[in-house]
């Protein structure tokens, strides 16, 4: 072999060798070490983790979904009689000792459920003149002892048993059907009463004002002003 050869060959070899080191530097995983002064910045700025949204609090606390959002044509505390009740036909009179919740227009024919308040022993359960289906409850609400009263409910498929504990945000049972015997002939709607202390008090008037200071109103309870 020539010398001239031999030089060549060597050449060719030379140039094969950088071609497969400049081919395997450009493939190379990026690290660290071989980032630009840019991107080694950007790579310690860039946030460990990703921030995901904050689940969105639901109250389990309400007896009704959507309470704030219904009418209440009969609130804590408003005087009632046959001649200036909102509601048509009305039979009471006195100082309303719960809060009437209402049904939307769209649930006059479905299921609607009523819902545990509060952590619970269940007391009663039965039909009272006036109510129909009753549930009352014990309860501790602001640390104090209270009962809660139920009413309109139909009982025959509710989940409630005499001396069993209800949890906030258990079913206890679906309102009645408008002029029912579960809803004592009343419309579809739902009483809830709050007694201070262990003392059943059915009532849902009274017929003096100064007797409302038995019964706590649920609005205030359920919704408390933010301070």
């Amino acid at each position: 072999m020539t010398k001239k050869k031999a030089i060549i060959i060597l050449a060719i070899i030379l140039t094969t060798l950088m071609v497969f080191w400049f081919l395997s530097k450009k493939t190379e995983a990026p690290t660290v070490e071989n980032f630009s002064l840019e991107n080694k910045v950007n790579l310690e700025q860039a946030p460990t983790k990703i921030e995901l949204p904050k689940e969105t609090v639901v109250a389990n606390n309400v007896p009704l979904l959507n309470p704030e959002k219904r009418i209440t044509q009969k609130p804590f505390g408003v005087l009632i009689d046959p001649k200036t009740s909102p509601i048509p036909g009305e039979r009471f009179s006195g100082y309303h000792t719960g809060t009437d919740w209402e049904i939307f227009p769209e649930e006059a024919g479905v299921d609607v459920e009523a819902r545990a308040i509060c952590e619970g022993e269940i007391r009663q359960k039965k039909k009272i003149s006036g109510y129909g289906g009753v549930i009352i409850q014990n309860c501790i609400l602001g640390g104090e002892k209270a009962v809660v009263l139920y009413g309109h409910l139909k009982l025959n498929d509710s989940p409630a048993e005499i001396g069993k504990t209800f949890f906030m945000g258990d079913k206890l049972a679906i309102l009645g059907a408008s002029g029912s015997a579960d809803t004592d002939g009343e419309r579809k709607h739902l009483h809830l009463g709050i007694k201070k202390g262990e003392e059943i008090d059915v009532r849902g008037y009274v017929s003096n004002r100064n007797e409302l200071v038995g019964w706590l109103d649920p609005e205030k309870i359920l919704f408390p002003p933010v301070l």
